[in-house]
This record gives C-alpha cells, sequence and structure tokens, in this order.
C-alpha cells in the first residue's frame, strides 16, 4: 500500500482485481441480468424528471417556487430605477449626479437588504473622491 499525503491509503493491486465478484461473474455467466443497483433507479427518475422538464418547461417541476425567493415588486422597482440613475450619472454627471445620490442614499435606509445594496452600488461610483 502507497500512503498519499493526506494519510489515505491506495493500493496498486486493487486496480488489478476484477470488478465483478465471483456472484456475479456466475450471473453474467449464465445470462442473466445483474440485480438493480439504486443508481439505475436514480436514472430513471432523471430520465423521467428529464423529459417532464422538456415538454412542461422549468415551471412544471417547481410549480413558481421560484417566486417565493423573488423580491418584493416595490424592491425590484426601486433597484432599477437605481441602476438606471447610477448608469445617467456616470454618462451625464451634472444633476442626474445629484438625483442619483440623493435617490441612493435614501435607498440605505429601506427595509429590504437588496434595496440597501442597490443604494451602496447606485453612490460607489458617482460619489466623489
Amino acid at each position: 500500500a502507497v500512503v498519499r499525503p493526506g494519510g489515505a491509503a491506495f493500493c496498486p493491486a486493487a486496480l488489478r482485481r476484477p470488478l465483478l465478484g465471483p456472484g456475479l461473474r456466475r450471473l453474467a455467466a449464465a445470462g442473466a441480468a445483474p440485480p438493480q443497483r439504486s443508481g439505475d433507479a436514480g436514472a430513471s427518475a432523471l430520465d423521467s424528471l428529464s423529459k417532464v422538464a422538456a415538454t412542461g418547461g422549468v415551471d412544471a417541476i417547481f410549480g413558481g417556487a421560484a417566486l417565493s425567493f423573488a423580491p418584493p415588486p416595490g424592491v425590484e422597482a426601486r433597484r432599477d430605477k437605481l441602476r438606471r440613475l447610477g448608469h445617467a450619472a456616470e454618462k451625464e454627471g451634472g444633476a442626474k449626479r445629484e438625483e442619483a445620490l440623493a435617490e441612493a442614499y435614501a435607498a440605505l435606509e429601506d427595509e429590504h437588504p437588496l434595496a440597501r445594496l442597490a443604494g451602496v452600488h447606485t453612490v460607489a461610483p458617482p460619489a466623489p473622491p
């Protein structure tokens, strides 16, 4: 046996052993099908799941569960507004910069963490050095 740096033993002779044990060799010689492993059942379940996804889409599998993780519509609208204001502030400067900073600083007080994060991302680029 060879000891690897992590401490696990590795036996090169194990690689030369046949993969089928004596019982399975007898079944194979007799032409019988080997017993089904649990991985084979998983493969058929995966095939079924793939067919459902291909015909009905992801919603057929998850049934709209992703919507429960989405932020509320008001938060998403504020994030979008902050993103647009930030782009305009970088492009035009001046009054757009002041408007973006005012909205971003107000977003830092929002109750939702994604709105606060959007505020931080909006403040960061146009903030004075």
